[in-house]
């Protein structure tokens, strides 16, 4: 009887190896694939063997359309271009576009929309920092891609945000150069600063009172302006009154405009240090004469300048824009949206044919000193891509160069 326990234990005890040695994989694990490699799944949503869809919300509508709608329109004209030339390779881009007029709030369900219902593979640009701070939890959770959006906010890319690639100067960096330029360059001691008062003004305004009182600079007036005031005698009256030798502003073009033009009537005539938000002709057009003298941080070549006439984005825009979207302006916004769309072309053309959403963060953080519109770098722990800029005066109709690239460390 003991001897047939012991055989049948032994019996089951065989069973059970021979078992081990021939099972599947473990619960939960992922069988090997042919060849013995693991992949994992490619999210391909918004590709198909035809298009591409590609999403955008900017203002179309209401007091910030006449500005910023022709970075949209210049995506428009220039994927319209490349499908009539049949596209990146053999897709075509479908391209979503959404009115938000500039308001955060209208901002999100329309970027829920184009991610639940039209399915983008990408966003191109979406514009504004308080629009894109509103959706970037839901972007980055929900996997879609964005590539160069259309703000210079830190956020997109300290730290890195799944899934995200910035593009134009940070307003941070831009804080160092002006603050650095006024102090050092321009020896002004006494600064007042005019801000949006939103993520996007806040940003800059924050950066530059650090950096002044590291330089020993002092903060004489600290002056916020909401999206919504349609008054600037009061801020102007506040500024001049501060006794600032310069003024650095974080605004976006009407209220600066606005705020110039009060400043003229006071005679009010500082220094004025300005973001590249408002580095523009249009710009120009609300207050020309009270400018004129004022200095920009810039990173966007100028179109004008004869020593960028060899630009290959510049030449392409300047050639193509008006034949695919001849009702849109030839201006710093339209150059903007033709950058950003030259951009995507080449990282998607990079990922290949076999596109995914991986394949094309993968091809994004191999982009290293890519000159084109403005030389690009990515990779997977640095999403600044443009990360110099330089000083600018605007002395009659355009501004001029007057300092060398300043790169941000």
């Amino acid at each position: 009887m003991p001897m047939r326990r012991f055989l049948t234990s032994l019996l089951i005890a065989s069973v059970v190896v021979l078992a081990a040695c021939t099972s599947t994989a473990p619960q939960g694990a992922q069988a090997p694939q042919s060849g013995g490699a693991t992949t994992a799944q490619k999210d391909t949503t918004g590709v198909t063997d035809s298009e591409i869809v590609v999403g955008m919300w900017l203002p179309l509508s209401g007091a910030a359309a006449s500005l910023y709608a022709p970075i949209g329109k210049a995506h428009e004209a220039y994927f319209k271009m490349i499908n009539e030339q049949g596209g990146i390779n053999g897709r075509k881009i479908r391209y979503v576009q959404e009115d938000d007029q500039y308001d955060a709030s209208k901002t999100v369900p329309l970027v829920k929309k184009m991610v639940e219902e039209d399915k983008v593979f990408a966003f191109l640009g979406g514009l504004g920092t308080p629009n894109g701070v509103a959706v970037l939890d839901y972007v980055t959770s929900n996997k879609v891609p964005h590539i160069a959006p259309s703000s210079g906010s830190g956020k997109w890319s300290e730290p890195v945000q799944p899934g995200y690639y910035a593009w134009q100067l940070n307003y941070k960096t831009e804080a160092d150069i002006l603050t650095k330029y006024g102090v050092d360059t321009l020896k002004k001691k006494k600064f007042a600063i005019f801000y949006q008062n939103d993520d996007f003004g806040k940003e800059g305004f924050n950066e530059a009172k650090a950096q002044l009182a590291k330089m020993g600079g002092e903060v004489v007036a600290e002056v916020p302006y909401n999206t919504s005031d349609t008054d600037y005698s009061a801020h102007a009256l506040k500024l001049q009154q501060s006794g600032a030798e310069a003024v650095l502003t974080w605004a976006v073009p009407a209220p600066f405009g606005s705020l110039m033009k009060e400043a003229g009537k006071l005679g009010f005539k500082p220094t004025w240090l300005n973001s590249a938000v408002v580095n523009d002709a249009s710009v120009r057009k609300l207050a020309n004469e009270e400018q004129q003298g004022s200095y920009f941080v810039a990173w966007l070549p100028n179109p004008e300048d004869p020593a960028n006439a060899d630009n290959p984005a510049i030449k392409d825009w300047r050639e193509n824009l008006p034949k695919y979207g001849p009702d849109v302006p030839l201006n710093n916004f339209s150059l903007t949206g033709w950058g950003q769309a030259r951009l995507f072309r080449e990282i998607v053309n990079r990922a290949g044919k076999d596109l995914s959403r991986q394949s094309l963060t993968q091809a994004a953080d191999g982009l290293k000193d890519w000159k084109d519109l403005v030389t690009v770098t990515y990779s997977a722990t640095d999403r600044r891509g443009v990360t110099e800029g330089w000083i600018e005066q605007l002395k009659g109709e355009t501004t001029v160069k007057i300092t060398d690239p300043i790169k941000a460390t």
